[in-house]
């Protein structure tokens, strides 16, 4: 975990770049309070998902691309309140 210069979208707190298994991102450094996770872009920078344009079956919001273990979903952007995903299409 080492400080960052980036201020988190939500609660204007610095983001902390963070490891998981999957790789690294931005996490909020108030975190479980804050609960902010953004993607780590090609030059380091913190990268918010962009909408996809459909909207969650449950609650109308929209949705955005999340990556998880078996690869990219449609997650609902307003997760954890809401827990609607749909699998994507795999290319061949």
């Amino acid at each position: 975990m080492q400080p960052a210069e980036y201020a988190c979208p939500k609660c204007g707190n610095p983001l902390r770049l963070r490891r998981s298994r999957l790789g690294e991102f931005w996490g909020c450094s108030t975190y479980p309070q804050c609960r902010v996770a953004l993607a780590r872009g090609a030059k380091g920078e913190p990268v918010a998902p962009a909408e996809t344009g459909v909207r969650c079956d449950e609650c109308g919001a929209p949705t955005i691309v999340k990556r998880g273990p078996s690869g990219p979903f449609l997650g609902c952007s307003n997760y954890p309140r809401c827990r609607w995903t749909k699998a994507m299409d795999r290319q061949a």
